[in-house]
């Protein structure tokens, strides 16, 4: 699992109805004061989260785009 900061509180659904399905890929933080990560969801590799998310959500990282002038 990600990175968790010990001194915020992080809720994900299965504490609340014991079926949640949710997955944190490889190098996620997830930060916030009471996060929610609601039922289904996906949090892509290397996101930063600060936010609550509902259920069946997909986060992902959009990778930058190089652009050469010349």
């Amino acid at each position: 699992m990600g990175h968790i900061r010990p001194e915020h509180h992080v809720v994900f659904a299965d504490e609340l109805d014991n079926a949640s399905e949710v997955v944190v890929y490889a190098n996620a933080t997830i930060l916030g004061g009471d996060t929610v990560i609601g039922r289904g969801a996906v949090i892509g590799s290397n996101v930063w989260l600060t936010h609550s998310v509902p259920p069946g959500t997909v986060v992902l990282l959009e990778k930058p785009a190089h652009r050469i002038k010349g």
